[in-house]
């Protein structure tokens, strides 16, 4: 076998139906269960409704692209791409996704209010992750928002995604999610972008504490200016509202001068181990995995004055797509004040933590690392 030669596999791959699970104008998407590995995927079939096949070639074309688009991503809070099976003789294909079993964040929320506050910060992160990658998703409802059966919010469907490029600036505007008041660029007729995702956004999450009645949403002042129709007085970026969020949140809450030293130290310590992220950075999110791998850490090193292994500790807070320098000591102590931080505070005061820490080590690029065969520079 030579570089560049191309190799086809001929085995065919089985998948079971299970049953229906919708359609909308451009297809429809079945569940279907892979019997080796027992895994349920989410398989979407590109087939335009009798409206809409006077265009069933631009479609396609729309097809592929959501495709690419999902191949960019990896993210906890959008939905996970595992195939695609194109037939463009036929115009047709298929997209073998991640499947989510639960319901759409508007009716999720009407039994679950007290969850908004999280559900606003994993949707500010999947849209950062998008801004990150250049890629507007131009088709921001309900429907398109989903939590899973763990409260865990994934965004879905980029049928009516764009990747943009310095060519391509100029991006029509593709909503089917009514709201009242349109954004002074949608109604001036000009490009859609970032701003105008967030106003999107925005008003979505506005709808569902009104619809809920929900007194007590942590994030309304951000919600409110992502919300603002002249495009000069709303944020710029999502990459700006996580800032926001985590300051806002800190603020709140009871955090002693002490605790914030220590979250400081820790995180500081972190930004200057870590190089860069590549495409496939993704946080832990789960603060009781964090807690236990810190334990191990500090076990390993108990006896010294600093971390003897910094890969241990990056995986604690990342699971991968990080380069870091190997010659940057992180001392003992720092660890072990964080990790009794943690220990000593309620299950609220941990996440929010974490979520802090998080959005803190997001600041930091997403590029290639700056010598790929550096030993300053180690990926794992």
């Amino acid at each position: 076998m030579e570089t560049g030669e191309n190799i086809r596999f001929d085995q065919v791959k089985h998948f079971k139906f299970v049953r229906e699970l919708g359609s909308g104008g451009t297809g429809e998407t079945n569940l279907f269960k892979d019997e080796t590995t027992s895994t349920l995927f989410a398989i979407k079939k590109y087939r335009p409704s009798k409206e809409n096949t006077n265009h069933k070639e631009d479609f396609y074309h729309r097809f592929v692209e959501e495709i690419v688009i999902l191949f960019k991503l990896s993210h906890p809070n959008i939905v996970r791409v595992y195939n695609y099976y194109l037939y463009p003789n036929f115009i047709t294909g298929f997209l073998q996704m991640e499947y989510i079993e639960g319901a759409s964040i508007d009716i999720y929320v009407g039994n679950n209010s007290t969850d908004l506050d999280k559900l606003f910060r994993s949707a500010v992160n999947a849209f950062e992750c998008l801004e990150e990658n250049n890629i507007l998703h131009r088709d921001i409802r309900p429907a398109n928002i989903m939590i899973d059966n763990n409260g865990e919010l994934k965004l879905i469907d980029f049928g009516f995604g764009k990747i943009l490029s310095s060519t391509n600036t100029e991006n029509s505007i593709l909503l089917n999610w009514p709201v009242t008041e349109m954004p002074d660029e949608v109604v001036n007729g000009k490009e859609y972008t970032v701003e105008t995702e967030i106003y999107f956004l925005g008003c979505l999450f506005k709808k569902l504490v009104r619809e809920n009645n929900i007194k007590k949403f942590k994030f309304t002042n951000i919600m409110n200016k992502m919300c603002e129709i002249s495009i000069e007085n709303r944020y710029k970026s999502f990459k700006n509202i996580s800032a926001d969020i985590a300051k806002g949140i800190l603020l709140g809450t009871d955090f002693s001068i002490s605790d914030k030293t220590i979250y400081q130290n820790m995180a500081n310590s972190l930004i200057n181990i870590i190089d860069c992220y590549d495409s496939n950075f993704m946080p832990v999110l789960d603060v009781e995995k964090v807690q236990e791998k810190l334990g191990k850490v500090i076990s390993s090193s108990s006896l010294e004055q600093y971390i003897q292994d910094s890969t241990a500790l990056i995986r604690c807070f990342i699971k991968n797509g990080c380069f870091y320098h190997h010659n940057e000591l992180i001392k003992v102590e720092v660890i072990k004040d964080f990790y009794k931080l943690l220990m000593d505070s309620d299950s609220q005061k941990k996440n929010i933590i974490l979520d802090n820490l998080i959005t803190r080590l997001s600041l930091v690029e997403i590029q290639k690392p700056k010598s790929d065969n550096s030993d300053d520079d180690l990926p794992f």
